[in-house]
């Protein structure tokens, strides 16, 4: 089971200088008899399928056929009473906003640094209680959290920053884009250059 842009070329490749080709790969070419092509709308879609095949079919030949890995999702916990942003492995009927898969970790992580330089939605893991607990971290001195830990007016500010990131997130990625390069020419014209320099970084990564 493999995928490829290009499939003539791919299976092409199969059968030129056979002799300098490994004993499996030699042993492989020997029991094929045909070859069957499923087309994908894209290259994410075809990484999924592979992944599916793989785990269904379990071929002798694929190295990856008993190393399966999760894809990633950026995951929004609307569960909890003050959702936050975080990274998953896990697909799961929960509630949660989901965005992905994502072909690699590393793209899923600059997704959701993006968001959260976007929305100031918390990072941290415990419980809330407003005004009781946990004590409010450095994120909030630095403006980086709406901190529903603070008290009850803090809590009761939290949520629009929720809703108004599932409207922009409704809207798609392009709308990402765009509220991005906003957010870059305002801190530019604020000469923030160092805030406009991170969002230029995101903005070329994503």
């Amino acid at each position: 089971v493999g995928k490829a842009l290009n499939l003539r070329r791919r299976i092409a490749s199969y059968f030129h200088q056979r002799r300098r080709q490994p004993p499996k790969l030699r042993r492989m070419i020997g029991r094929a008899r045909a070859v069957t092509i499923h087309e994908t709308g894209s290259e994410l879609e075809a990484l999924l399928l592979e992944s599916r095949l793989i785990k269904q079919e379990k071929p002798p030949f694929n190295q990856l056929s008993t190393a399966y890995v999760a894809l990633p999702f950026v995951k929004l916990t609307l569960g909890e009473p003050f959702p936050r942003l975080m990274l998953t492995r896990e697909l799961i009927p929960d509630g949660s906003h989901y965005l992905g898969p994502f072909p690699r970790l590393e793209s899923a992580a600059v997704v959701l640094a993006a968001l959260q330089r976007l929305f100031p939605l918390r990072t941290c893991e415990t419980a809330i209680l407003p005004g009781v607990f946990p004590t409010p971290c450095e994120a909030y001195h630095l403006r980086k959290c709406a901190a529903p830990c603070v008290g009850p007016p803090a809590a009761a500010s939290y949520h629009p920053h929720v809703e108004a990131l599932l409207a922009l997130l409704a809207r798609g990625h392009g709308a990402i884009l765009r509220r991005l390069r906003e957010e870059r020419q305002q801190a530019a014209d604020a000469m923030f250059f160092e805030r406009a320099r991170h969002l230029h970084t995101l903005l070329s990564a994503l």
